[in-house]
């Protein structure tokens, strides 16, 4: 009985604590989220937190605690004050849970690591090849898929007169583009040729992505069930995807497979990387390193990591991007009409596939592009950073100041803003936020807008647009994600004509980090371009 009470003395004592005199008292937010972390964990694990943290905002406005030591800011000053390269702002332990163990080891991915020094030391010899020069080197590769998606669309789809549920298309091609530029062969037969999953590398990618979302909310769940070293109780693994890059690296540096094309691919670049680093390392010239630096040496696990980015990271974005603008297009027929004229008057012959360089002049496409990416984010929960030393004053000419009486974040505090709801900023994107209008992006000549206007607003627009993140951490495969997609889509409005099969149903999304997209049901037939 003893025990009991004490327990009981104890449990009303914390929640004073972190009702009356936590530092955070003051933030508004669900009465539950002063105490817990669990109704975040739950409303994630459910799908869709990103219209909760929509909800949250609308009520609460611009501060919102959503934890005990958690904190959302919709904010858009807020964005270089957390996520710009002169921010010193670390990643929580929610990206903990990607750590991946090795024996006894622990660990961080370029992706996971809270340390941005350690970030940097792996980001930097990779950086440029993933810009827009190194990539057209690829773009043959890219083309080649491209015709395979198409080809597999026709001989499936349009000729028989089957329904086809294009988002999971998007998903096979965007696994199979990545696999090409990363390797120079698809994974086994390719997604496209197998028209479903490999060894279940989509199925536990997904399984995987689930439990990196819920149990990063409370990241201790992970040390006790992924991280156990006594019983490991984590999620599938992505051992078919490692699997298949330490064979891919093997066969590469044995010589069993070679690269005989004119332009590498990213394996080779990972690989002349390691081998010059190697290099200088025979030579001496890394003596100077201490040794709490030796983690960022480049080995056989670096390479192999690089690898795993570009399949696991680098693919679903694409695919969920691809299947939002055609999901949008074909809900604003309007919006599809003129960018079918655009194509037209300026695209080449059906039976081509797009040149990026083309492609990415097309005004209109690229407003298109832009605008699915706005309400479609491809990450739906916060990219929570810690407030460092000093904490975090909220700007006080902004709405943030006024919120709750709060100016002040301290040290600590967990703190992240959802592309989902920046994205939607009425203040920025004005009061059709809500809707898909291609059109923000271009500027406004009838109402009165000058170029300089145009160019500011559209800045202001980018600024603020969180789709890729934003800084130091931003999405380090963002061109490459583009590349992909303002090749596709030209290509196949084409070739294509697409119809809902029910326009009144609406597409399935799970948030699991990524904003999974399923059941966009189309009928597909070839089309016939006007004269």
């Amino acid at each position: 009985m003893a025990l009991l009470t004490l327990v009981l003395v104890l449990a009303a004592t914390f929640a004073a604590y972190r009702y009356y005199f936590h530092p955070l008292r003051r933030v508004p937010g669900p009465l539950l989220a002063k105490f817990t972390d669990a109704q975040r964990f739950f409303d994630t694990a459910g799908g869709r937190a990103e219209l909760t943290h929509r909800l949250l905002h609308a009520k609460y406005g611009p501060v919102v605690r959503i934890g005990p030591n958690t904190v959302s800011l919709s904010d858009p000053q807020c964005i270089k004050l957390i996520y710009s390269n002169k921010a010193n702002f670390p990643k929580s332990d929610f990206y903990a849970v990607n750590d991946i163990t090795q024996g006894d080891q622990r660990v961080c991915t370029l992706f996971g690591t809270r340390d941005n020094g350690l970030h940097q030391k792996l980001r930097a010899p990779v950086q440029k090849y993933y810009k827009v020069s190194a990539l057209l080197k690829l773009e043959h590769r890219v083309d080649s898929v491209v015709e395979d998606f198409c080809a597999k669309l026709e001989e499936r789809f349009a000729k028989p007169g089957k329904a086809c549920d294009i988002a999971e298309w998007f998903l096979f091609y965007a696994w199979d583009a990545i696999a090409d530029v990363t390797f120079s062969k698809p994974i086994k037969e390719g997604f496209l040729n197998k028209g479903g999953d490999i060894d279940d590398l989509l199925s536990t990618a997904e399984q995987a992505l689930d439990y990196f979302a819920a149990v990063g909310q409370i990241p201790l769940l992970d040390e006790l069930l992924d991280k156990n070293p006594i019983h490991r109780m984590g999620p599938p693994s992505f051992q078919a995807a490692a699997d298949f890059c330490v064979k891919k690296l093997v066969a590469r540096t044995t010589g069993a497979e070679t690269n005989d094309t004119d332009n590498q691919d990213y394996l080779d670049h990972f690989l002349a990387i390691k081998a010059e680093a190697d290099a200088a390392k025979a030579a001496g010239h890394q003596q100077e390193e201490a040794a709490a630096d030796r983690d960022a040496d480049i080995t056989d696990a670096t390479v192999v990591g690089w690898m795993l980015l570009n399949i696991l990271a680098g693919a679903d974005t694409t695919a969920t991007t691809l299947a939002a603008v055609l999901y949008h297009l074909l809900r604003n027929p309007r919006a599809l009409a003129r960018l079918r004229r655009e194509l037209d008057d300026a695209g080449p012959a059906t039976a081509a596939v797009w040149r990026y360089e083309d492609a990415v002049r097309l005004e209109y496409l690229d407003a298109v592009v832009k605008e699915a990416l706005r309400v479609h984010p491809g990450v739906g929960l916060p990219l929570e950073r810690v407030v460092p030393a000093g904490g975090l004053a909220l700007p006080e000419d902004g709405s943030s100041a006024g919120a709750g009486s709060v100016g002040f974040l301290p040290p600590g505090t967990i703190v992240g803003m959802n592309a989902w709801v920046v994205n939607n900023d009425k203040a920025v994107f004005g009061p059709d936020a809500d809707s898909f209008v291609p059109e923000r992006w271009l500027r406004a000549a009838a109402d009165g807008e000058d170029e300089r206007q145009w160019e500011e607003r559209v800045k202001r627009m980018k600024d603020v647009m969180l789709s890729f993140g934003a800084g130091r951490r931003v999405c380090l495969g963002r061109e490459l994600s583009l590349f992909e997609i303002y090749k596709v889509v030209p290509t196949v409005l084409g070739r294509f004509d697409f119809e809902l099969v029910d326009p009144k149903k609406e597409w399935e999304l799970t948030n699991s980090w990524f904003v999974r997209v399923k059941g966009v049901d189309v009928k597909i037939k070839p089309r016939v371009t006007p004269n």
